[in-house]
């Protein structure tokens, strides 16, 4: 069976052509539904079938139909339209310690059978659990002369021909594949399809599946489909012979790939050197990894960060061609872009804290504007200490600025700049009195180290107790939620729960006793701020909400009427151990 490896050239030239072409799946974005009466929640085994038009199960799994009204936690919603596949990976162990695999599958008839040795563009979107390549790469399609059929919810033996080759994550990707078969399907089955896994609760969704035949010959197709999951051959790369030096007529092409570049900054790119088979094995490989680093230097010079490129020279070891005749020896002499990865946050954040540590600003601040443009730029920035370095440049003023934008931009509150002020506070605050496991869980890397500096906790409670009253001194009813958000209010409480001084304590919490009579959100933190005062005071807490650290609760006054002040309060019962 051939199976070839996506090629794309940067052209529009076909594109047309082929989006016009067929699609052989039916009801490939998965819009067209049987019925809507059961889509709202969980489906049973084969409720799938009950439900999607021309889609089945082949097995007993419970595939879902993501939609407005019901969608994985994972994932926020189909790629485009309404509706997409939602399914499962799972392995559980029995009371005899044995492993039950379980695994989720959607099947479709095609609309014809495909053309033994005809060509075939795969495509799909798919987004779920963050999965790491070794077990990403068993997802994918398989394809079928026969209906499949399996009465049980264990993971089918089947081999997927097309594969997600990056990392599965919650963000939409595009799988594209080159697809040339030896035998005439009629079936294609999508699901995970390794059967000794022992991953636990997967869950992800596929969208938008199409399968069209592609005319002419693979060589000079010239579609281009934004680097989704292919690679792309830099057709006009010219380089004089036996050199890495890159010629000016090969500029144009490349400033193509830098624009596309900026326009997608979620994509990490390897740069691939290839050469003919011409001369010493030795040499060709390190004349393959030169031309690759020219190509890099161009990109990085026209804006490309460096940590979206990567490089490795193949030599002669990777042929698409003939190398015996003249054209073929200029056909394996390309430049190939392959995307390998895409950013997350986690991985960039990684980036940032150790060229901050390495004191390489540049590249620090670049990674910072990647990250903005993004979307993945955490007001936690603000106050992470391995980044406070970087506050003393003249550059992070315009991090603060556009972290400032996106906040206004996603938080529509009365006084957004009010919001903002003591939503930074409260992360400075949790920064240094929460474990970093905690407070920077899937932003930063877990040190392990961390413990809680309480001189500089006190420090920064006084800056913040001044900065409070400035800000709110006047006011005897504070803002409530819908001016400031409920992060805002909880900045509040931290700066005063934490303040040494019993009368600013006793302040502000006559402040909220008067706004909470007009705004609720404010009882739950009076009862807690008037039972830590008490304790701090040598009293009985009131409301019975505080432990101590051996998880026993401090002495409560008038245990019997505990749960009707509680309730006043909008906390929960309580009972207490007699």
């Amino acid at each position: 069976m051939k199976h070839f490896t996506i090629t794309f050239f940067l052209s529009f030239f076909l594109f047309s052509l082929v989006s016009a072409q067929e699609n052989l799946v039916p009801n490939g974005n998965f819009e067209q539904l049987k019925s809507d009466s059961l889509i709202h929640r969980h489906l049973r085994a084969h409720e799938f079938n009950q439900q999607m038009l021309n889609w089945e199960t082949p097995s007993y799994g419970s595939t879902d139909v993501i939609n407005p009204k019901f969608w994985y936690s994972q994932i926020d919603s189909a790629k485009s339209g309404q509706y997409a596949a939602g399914m499962i990976i799972n392995a559980v162990s029995n009371h005899k310690k044995e492993i039950t695999r379980f695994a989720e599958y959607i099947q479709c008839k095609l609309q014809k059978p495909l053309k033994v040795g005809h060509k075939y563009l795969i495509k799909f979107d798919i987004a779920g659990n963050e999965l790491p390549l070794d077990s990403s790469r068993f997802i994918g399609m398989s394809f079928s002369k026969k209906k499949v059929t399996s009465f049980g919810t264990g993971i089918l033996k089947m081999i997927p021909q097309v594969k997600l080759n990056t990392p599965l994550n919650s963000k939409w990707q595009t799988v594209v594949d080159f697809f040339v078969p030896s035998e005439a399907y009629k079936y294609i089955v999508i699901g995970f399809f390794e059967r000794q896994t022992n991953l636990k609760y997967v869950f992800y969704a596929v969208d938008n599946v199409s399968i069209i035949e592609i005319e002419g010959d693979k060589n000079v197709i010239k579609t281009y489909f934004d680097f989704a999951g292919e690679e792309v051959i830099l057709s006009n790369m010219y380089f004089d012979k036996n050199s890495s030096e890159l010629l000016s007529s090969s500029f144009i092409e490349l400033e193509e790939a830098a624009q596309w570049l900026f326009n997608h900054p979620k994509y990490v790119l390897e740069i691939q050197g290839h050469t003919d088979s011409e001369g010493d094995e030795v040499a060709n490989l390190a004349l393959s990894e030169a031309r690759a680093e020219a190509v890099q230097t161009f990109l990085k010079d026209k804006g490309v960060p460096y940590f979206q490129l990567k490089i490795k020279g193949y030599g002669e070891t990777q042929p698409i061609a003939d190398n015996k005749t003249l054209a073929g020896r200029a056909t394996n002499r390309r430049v190939v872009l392959k995307k390998i990865n895409l950013l997350l946050k986690k991985d960039l954040y990684k980036e940032l804290i150790e060229n901050t540590r390495l004191g390489q600003r540049k590249n620090a601040f670049e990674i910072l504007e990647q990250m903005a443009r993004i979307g993945d730029l955490s007001m936690k920035t603000l106050v992470d200490a391995d980044l406070i370095p970087l506050h003393t440049d003249e550059r992070w003023a315009n991090i603060e600025t556009q972290i400032f934008d996106e906040f206004q931009q996603t938080n529509h509150f009365i006084q957004p700049a009010l919001a903002y002020d003591l939503q930074v506070m409260l992360l400075e605050n949790q920064s240094i009195s929460q474990a970093d496991s905690v407070f920077w869980s899937n932003i930063r890397p877990f040190r392990g180290d961390f413990k809680p500096n309480q001189l500089d906790l006190k420090t920064i409670n006084q800056r913040h107790s001044t900065k409070l009253e400035q800000l709110l001194e006047k006011r005897d009813i504070l803002p409530h939620r819908g001016i400031i958000g409920m992060s805002g209010i909880f900045g509040i409480l931290a700066i005063v729960q934490q303040s040494d001084d019993i009368d600013f304590q006793k302040k502000w919490l006559q402040k909220m006793e008067n706004t909470m009579k007009k705004h609720s959100e404010y009882r739950v933190i009076v009862a807690y701020l008037t039972d830590k005062i008490a304790i701090n005071e040598g009293r009985l807490q009131v409301y019975g909400t505080q432990k101590r650290k051996n998880g026993e609760f401090y002495p409560i006054e008038d245990t019997k009427n505990l749960n009707v002040r509680r309730k006043k309060m909008f906390l929960p019962k309580l009972y207490l151990k007699k």
